[in-house]
């Protein structure tokens, strides 16, 4: 799941010097977004 994450992120970051200031903030937050849900599930999973 993570190999998959990372790799994305690299596809996506190949670009992103071509990309306006708009696209690039979508892409943060979208990769914040992303992120945010990951720990979320992994929180999940402690035993607490």
């Amino acid at each position: 799941m993570y190999l998959r994450i990372l790799l994305s992120l690299q596809h996506n970051m190949t670009g992103l010097k071509k990309k306006s200031k708009t696209e690039i903030t979508t892409f943060y937050m979208k990769l914040i977004a992303l992120l945010v849900d990951e720990c979320a599930d992994w929180l999940k999973t402690i035993d607490g």
